[in-house]
């Protein structure tokens, strides 16, 4: 069983159910995006990329970890083969 279902109690719930659940969490997140927001930051990162300048992330905690990956993404996910931000 996949750890992230072992969670929860099989007896109790179905896969079927535990699925529904999750896809009503991913559509409540997914409808309260900001998506101007993230557009914003999307090209501003562009001009960041195109001007060679420098983006700072930082968080605190757990937000540290976000910070680093996202760091981490946007150095070597996009294209492996392209320079960084």
């Amino acid at each position: 069983i996949c750890p992230a279902v072992a969670m929860f109690n099989l007896k109790q719930i179905s896969l079927l159910k535990i699925q529904l659940r999750i896809t009503k969490m991913i559509d409540f997140v997914w409808d309260k995006l900001d998506r101007r927001s993230i557009s914003t930051l999307a090209n501003n990162l562009f001009e960041v990329w195109k001007n060679d300048a420098t983006f700072f992330i930082c968080g605190n905690g757990g937000s540290a970890a976000n910070a680093t990956h996202f760091a981490n993404d946007l150095i070597n996910r996009i294209n492996p083969d392209a320079k960084g931000i």
